[in-house]
């Protein structure tokens, strides 16, 4: 069949999908803002509700001063090898978050069964307890929303199931602190944050206490090794001078020689070489204690630090404030966090290299004291014995007494230190490492936290997101037509609109609703389409039409009943409308109910058509139904049949225009059968809904339906969105549209109008 002249109404088609109108851009976004505004506004508003829910946290802090003058006072008296506090302030705050000053803390104030810490309290009643509420509608949110709660870090509970230990509340309570150095170098302030009031200020000042009684003890054992140390030494030293001054006494009484006023010159040279020997001597006393406590305390805490190690803290102290940064800001995983903890421990390891290489040379000094020792002694055995044949008594005398001297001023030494390390382990020096500086107060108001700011904003940011989300869903612009021009750019064909009936302000029949609103915009546009029909009919025979869709539910028994009821109504034309579809007969349910003969039993007898049609009185069309109980699987071959084109060939002698409603063309092959004895088509497309894509594959499929083709129906548009679309026609444009319900009724040839100020309701008759 030839291609329909429309006076110039079609036009070259790009086939091809076109973008949305900028206008239904604009209109799109006034719709859709407003919406996620409020979608917005009542997340912020559940956030906010939820977190007046949940208890506050509350953040205290005390602070330290580190002592010097103790830590000076006991290494000018050689009581401790350790090194000055100034050198070592640097490592203190690790020292606070140690085991030994966190785990006395857990014990004391039994950590391990708090809810905060411990896992042997429900989650659920810790909170109730906290805010003060029972079982209700808020625990029930609470628990429908805690995984929300543990993302944001507002909530953290513990596994109900898990069995807790020490090191699990350990690691609790580690990670709830704050340790860092203040602007004063010797200053560390300790800050702990809890959901409890009580608790943010009493345990920052157990910490605090516990710091100050490990550092105590610390050095109370430290003393006690020394004093053990010394005292041993004192034994040895005690017995060997006894050893010498009996020898001595025996060689005094053997050689009758009380005394030894006379010496020669020789004699003051060897006397001086024996002070050095007893200096010598001292030497490598001192030298060999410092090794024993080394060794003693089996590690390198007491080791004095050097201007290396010194540097190296200050870059691991660096090094741990960035770290902690970054955790906070990206994770414990990430690269950066992993990489500045790999350079903190390489730092350490450094740090333990330089401590053992110190400790190494206490053993060399003791060596080094001691080879002079022996050189020493070495030199005067020489002396002595080169002089031995003229004077060799009076010089075994004079090594007796060096000997029996030096043990004695060793001995007293020895006895002093003694004296000065007893007070040190019996607490008499032990004065504290660090005092008090500023205890925690019990807090007076919440603490300002960083999560709920930004678990508002978060949620804020969720409600606009799916406010705007479900919105665009609703309102998608994307691969669907929902202007007149992007059908005509896309198709190159008529395109019309018609609105979406309200169905809260009609409750009649949609198949009906030309009729009960003839002056609404619905109305108009199906009279506009047989002024296409009119137009097409100048040049061409028009007489049977099929109202198409690509999809189901599309709109097309509404169209195809309500341009008949028009046609028949209006133009006082012999209407006969079919109900070509055997699958669903949807307009068969509508026009004619309670017919029992029709479509199929008039292809079997084309000469009966008129036997089996209904008329629908209201408008006098008359409807040629589809009453089959069920779906028909010869409905293609009927429709090819040669019964159906004698059918057609009976309807055009006694009918001025057929229209044909079947089945999907992008579903079944019905209407591909039925289209070559069709004369031209109306294409439903619904509004905003079916797939660009598609229509223009089911052109591209079946190449006669555009060639024939009177127009493009937008189907079931929104109003709303048509004001912004059509803002440009002016704000008069749909003053001539009155949706007001009037009931049009056709009786003979002459129309009757008669207004109703009510809603028409459903009606088959009228």
């Amino acid at each position: 069949m030839s291609r329909i002249e429309t006076s110039g109404i079609h036009r070259e088609p790009s086939f091809a999908k076109t973008p949305p109108d900028v206008s239904d851009l604009f209109g799109i976004a006034k719709r859709v803002v407003p919406f996620a505004m409020i979608a917005g506004i009542l997340a912020l508003g559940s956030a906010i509700w939820l977190l007046s829910h949940f208890p506050p946290s509350y953040r205290t802090s005390t602070q330290l001063v580190l002592e010097d003058s103790v830590n000076e006072y006991l290494q000018s008296y050689k009581l401790t090898s350790g090194p000055g506090l100034g050198r070592d302030q640097y490592i203190q705050n690790f020292i606070v978050l140690s085991e030994d000053v966190l785990m006395p803390v857990i014990k004391k104030l039994n950590l391990i069964n708090d809810p905060e810490f411990g896992c042997t309290s429900d989650i659920e009643n810790s909170n109730d307890s906290a805010t003060g509420f029972s079982f209700n509608p808020v625990t029930e949110a609470k628990k429908s929303l805690s995984w929300l709660m543990s993302v944001s870090g507002l909530k953290a509970p513990p596994p109900q199931t898990q069995k807790c230990d020490e090191s699990v509340v350990f690691a609790r309570l580690a990670d709830k602190l704050s340790v860092w150095w203040v602007s004063n170098p010797s200053v560390i302030e300790i800050s702990f944050e809890s959901k409890d009031r009580s608790k943010a200020a009493l345990i920052p000042n157990a910490i605090a206490e516990s710091y100050i009684n490990s550092t105590r003890e610390n050095k109370q054992r430290a003393g006690t090794l020394a004093v053990n140390a010394l005292r041993e030494r004192l034994d040895e030293v005690k017995a060997q001078s006894a050893d010498a001054e009996r020898q001595l006494a025996k060689y005094q009484i053997q050689s009758g020689d009380g005394s030894s006023t006379a010496r020669s010159v020789t004699n003051f040279q060897r006397d001086e070489l024996s002070d050095q020997i007893a200096k010598a001597r001292l030497a490598a006393l001192d030298a060999r204690i410092l090794r024993d406590i080394v060794v003693q305390t089996k590690g390198s805490n007491n080791i004095p630090d050097n201007e290396h190690i010194i540097g190296l803290r200050r870059q691991y102290f660096e090094l741990d404030t960035q770290a902690r940064e970054m955790e906070a800001r990206v994770g414990k995983k990430h690269a950066a966090t992993v990489k500045l903890r790999d350079q903190m421990a390489d730092i350490s390891n450094a740090i333990a290299d330089e401590r053992k290489r110190i400790a190494d040379s206490y053993a060399t000094q003791f060596e080094f004291a001691n080879s002079k020792y022996d050189e020493l002694k070495s030199t005067v055995m020489q002396a002595v014995h080169n002089d031995a044949d003229d004077n060799s008594d009076d010089i075994q005398l004079r090594q007796l007494e060096s000997t029996a001297k030096t043990l004695r001023e060793t001995y007293t030494t020895l006895s002093h230190r003694i004296n000065e390390a007893s007070r040190l382990e019996r607490g008499e020096l032990v004065l504290p490492f660090a005092r008090v500086l500023r205890q925690a107060e019990l807090p007076t108001k919440p603490t300002p936290s960083k999560k709920r700011v930004l678990f508002l904003a978060g949620s804020t940011f969720m409600g606009l997101a799916l406010g705007l989300a479900l919105a665009l869903l609703k309102n998608n612009p994307l691969g669907v037509y929902r202007t007149t021009a992007q059908a005509k750019n896309s198709l190159g064909l008529i395109s019309l609109i018609i609105p979406r009936v309200n169905k809260k302000k009609y409750s009649g029949q949609l198949t009906e609703y030309a009729l009960d609103r003839p002056h609404s915009r619905f109305a108009e546009t199906l009279r506009l389409i047989w002024s296409l029909m009119k137009a097409a009919q100048r040049s061409n025979k028009l007489q049977v039409v099929g109202v198409v869709t690509a999809l189901a539910g599309e709109g097309k028994t509404t169209v195809a009943a309500n341009l008949a009821n028009q046609i028949s109504t209006m133009a006082g034309k012999r209407t006969l409308l079919i109900d070509a579809d055997f699958h669903h007969r949807s307009l068969t349910t509508a026009m004619a109910p309670q017919a029992t003969h029709g479509l199929r039993e008039a292809l079997q007898n084309p000469d009966r058509l008129a036997d089996f049609i209904s008329r629908f009185e209201r408008s006098g069309v008359d409807v040629l139904p589809c009453p089959v109980s069920e779906a028909v699987t010869d409905a293609a071959h009927l429709f090819g049949s040669n019964q159906m084109e004698d059918l057609l060939h009976r309807a055009r002698q006694s009918y001025d225009l057929i229209i044909i409603e079947p089945p999907p063309i992008a579903l079944v092959s019905d209407a591909r059968l039925l289209a070559p004895l069709c004369d031209g088509f109306v294409f439903v497309i619904e509004w905003g809904k079916t797939s660009q894509r598609l229509v223009l594959e089911t052109f591209s499929e079946f190449n006669e339906l555009w060639e024939r083709v009177l127009c493009i129906v937008l189907n079931k548009a929104e109003p709303t969105a048509l004001r912004h679309i059509e803002q440009y026609k002016g704000s008069t444009y749909g003053d001539y549209f009155d949706d007001r319900t009037l009931h049009v009724t056709r009786s003979g040839a002459p129309r009757q109008i008669t207004m109703s100020p009510t809603v028409a309701t459903p009606s088959s008759n009228s």
